[in-house]
């Protein structure tokens, strides 16, 4: 009770502004830019308006309308404060943004190309200050599909990182995977691989040799590896990957069934099957757990096992999984078929979900008493042949699975 007075006395200290308001609609908003106009071009609530209403139309996929905001804000800033200033790359890189979102990409590379400009005349080549604009290019190109030009970024990114944080830092591993990660896409890998290790050599450097923050980087390289045929290389980085996630995460973990599927695949390319077959019979429980018996991941991890089985000559457990496998991904269909029913059903076209119901009356039998969504598929279902006018069907349906 003591801290009544206090709280009340903090409340009371807040500006006004964190007090949370209703959203302002576009009258509003646009209202509060025409009081602002008439106070000149240079006053500061004009710009406020200015990107309240660009940033409103932008939530609301109105991105031509805010773009016609975000060119009034450059010119108003180019007006006020010269055609070269830092505040200018700034508005410029909003109108990029905005430029990328509608799919203009000559424009958005032109707004770019005079921020990054600005930018190096008012700081310098390599000034961190570049950062943002460099991501955006990045950005800009690989939506061209110029991969030339965002790889020259992504290492311009790189080098000024570098020179400013020392070639030992931290802070550039973040950079290392974001390249590695772009020759990856590229399916670069000889060009990815010595980006992925040396992340990993900094990690270590600055986590230890056993932080689980290396394991994505083992992961990386595992892959890397595995493509450029040096599977034994590969195993080893995903051996590793998995002690360290189970020694931080402990057995059950959703990272370390994920590392026992990339191993287990991998062992199956080389015809492990046995070895294989283990690494599944281990993940197969943790996704159970983890993500629920009906989950289409759990679907896939019986598959798993039963390939890496059937291999083996091992048919009967394989069919068996096969057939767990198969009853999660009916279940999931009669689900989707319930769902579209009942829209079909809500746009009054009773006959439309009856047969929806009908073509997939196989799927709906062979589901088990005890599944959750049974009984609501066999309700709607008699609920719309009754609308379609067979009430001797719907009657057979609910008696079929009384039985």
């Amino acid at each position: 009770m003591r801290r009544a007075p206090l709280l009340l006395a903090v409340c009371c200290l807040l500006p006004m502004a964190a007090i949370a308001q209703p959203p302002q609609t576009e009258r509003q908003l646009l209202a509060i830019l025409s009081e602002a106009e008439k106070l000149g071009p240079n006053d500061p609530g004009l710009f406020t308006s200015l990107k309240n209403l660009s940033d409103f139309y932008q939530m609301q996929g109105k991105h031509a309308d805010s773009e016609r905001f975000l060119r009034r804000t450059l010119e108003l800033r180019e007006s006020a404060l010269g055609a070269e200033h830092d505040e200018v790359a700034q508005a410029l890189q909003n109108l990029t943004r905005n430029l990328v979102l509608q799919a203009k990409l000559t424009d958005a590379e032109a707004a770019l190309k005079r921020s990054l400009a600005i930018l190096e005349k008012y700081h310098g080549a390599s000034a961190v200050e570049l950062f943002p604009a460099v991501a955006l290019g990045v950005q800009v190109y690989q939506a061209m599909q110029n991969w030339t030009a965002a790889e020259l970024l992504l290492l311009r990114t790189f080098s000024i990182r570098e020179a400013a944080s020392g070639p030992d830092s931290f802070e550039l591993v973040a950079d290392l995977v974001s390249l590695g990660d772009f020759y990856i896409r590229r399916q670069r890998f000889p060009a990815a691989e010595p980006r992925f290790r040396r992340a990993l050599a900094l990690t270590e450097s600055k986590l230890g040799p056993d932080h689980v923050n290396a394991a994505p980087l083992l992961d990386k390289l595992a892959a890397i590896c595995r493509q450029l045929q040096r599977s034994a290389e590969a195993e080893a980085f995903l051996r590793r990957a998995l002690m360290l996630r189970e020694r931080a995460f402990g057995p059950t973990h959703q990272e370390v069934a994920s590392t026992l599927d990339a191993l287990g695949g991998l062992l199956y390319a080389e015809k492990r099957y046995d070895e294989a077959e283990l690494l599944y019979t281990r993940s197969l429980p943790i996704w159970t757990l983890v993500l629920g018996g009906d989950h289409p991941m759990v679907a896939g991890s019986f598959d798993n096992l039963a390939v890496a089985q059937a291999s083996q000559n091992k048919f009967e457990p394989a069919a068996a999984n096969y057939e767990k496998s198969l009853a999660i991904r009916e279940a999931a269909v009669v689900r989707s078929v319930y769902f579209l029913a009942r829209i079909l059903d809500a746009k009054e076209k009773p006959g439309e979900a009856a047969a929806l119901y009908t073509a997939n009356k196989r799927l709906i039998d062979r589901l088990p008493e005890s599944s959750d969504v049974l009984p609501f598929v066999i309700d709607h279902y008699a609920a719309v042949l009754r609308k379609a006018g067979k009430p001797a069907l719907a009657a057979k349906i609910e008696a079929q699975r009384k039985k």
